[in-house]
């Protein structure tokens, strides 16, 4: 493991952003030290807010389709659940159910922190290949390229809704896709989990109203606060890794966001990270265990 990031204004909060631009609560932690683990307060704070945003929607509209169709937000609920378990329930008579529950829980802690700086790392090898093999502009009237065009020019639309400094045309476009696509994948893993917990307390209210909404809170406990504490930090690494890779002069291509992409993935603070997170999903795990006996 390695701590060196690289020197020209991309650590993990980049002083780039010094003329006054850049994407607010970053811009305003940029030039601080970097401390031991890889997020910070205010992208956990933008998190929670999601999560707590796609709950609360998810609770409405639940309620509302439960009352018209009964039945279906607890449908939606097992199938949803199904998903983020995967392939943990699968398992459940193989391994011990504390084991299924930590299994499931560390896939979506990994998949918020890690997916996004690895796929920027992935992708920044391709296409650095790519522009050695066809040149500055590759060919693009292939069909396949067209439609990798289009699915780029959205990662970069969705991208500049998290991190603004993506709308720079200026920067080269397969970087500015490339860390579009890390900027949004936290928030598409954190919002199946709000999902999750908007649905659980809908159907809580919905079979049981006021007393089932008051069991569906003590299920919660005493395992919630700590699962969803490891799961927003892991969010908010993965944004935090979006935010360091994001390209921000005309030399940083692919080839130096592969090169970037690598050292935050190994670091010693992701490292770090990555401990704390697995800590913390373990116990929440062995107090949803004390909870069920």
């Amino acid at each position: 493991m390695s701590d060196e990031w690289p020197q020209n204004g991309t650590g993990p909060f980049p002083a780039a952003v010094q003329a006054g631009k850049g994407t607010v609560p970053f811009a305003a932690e940029a030039n601080r030290r970097p401390g031991p683990f890889v997020w910070s307060w205010g992208a956990f704070g933008r998190c929670a807010r999601a999560l707590g945003m796609v709950a609360a929607v998810t609770f409405v509209l639940a309620v509302v389709l439960g009352a018209i169709a009964p039945g279906l937000p607890a449908g939606v609920l097992a199938a949803v659940t199904s998903i983020t378990f995967w392939p943990g329930e699968y398992l459940s008579g193989l391994v011990p159910f504390y084991l299924v529950i930590l299994l499931g829980n560390m896939k979506s802690a990994f998949l918020m922190a890690l997916l996004g700086p690895l796929s920027v790392w992935i992708n920044g090898g391709l296409n650095a290949r790519e522009a050695a093999a066809n040149g500055a502009v590759p060919n693009s009237r292939s069909l396949g390229h067209r439609a990798a065009r289009v699915l780029a020019s959205a990662c970069i639309r969705l991208g500049t809704r998290v991190f603004p400094e993506l709308g720079d045309e200026t920067q080269e476009f397969t970087a500015r896709s490339s860390a579009g696509l890390a900027a949004i994948l936290p928030f598409l893993a954190l919002g199946l989990n709000g999902l999750v917990a908007g649905l659980w307390l809908a159907n809580g209210l919905l079979t049981g109203w006021t007393a089932g909404l008051v069991h569906a809170f003590r299920q919660f406990l005493p395992h919630g606060p700590v699962e969803f504490t490891a799961l927003l930090l892991a969010a908010a690494a993965g944004l935090n890794g979006a935010w360091a890779l994001l390209p921000r002069s005309p030399d940083q291509d692919a080839v130096w966001q592969k090169r970037a992409a690598r050292a935050w993935l190994t670091s010693d603070r992701t490292a770090q990270s990555l401990g704390l997170l697995i800590g913390l999903i373990a116990i929440a795990a062995a107090l949803e265990m004390v909870s069920l006996v």
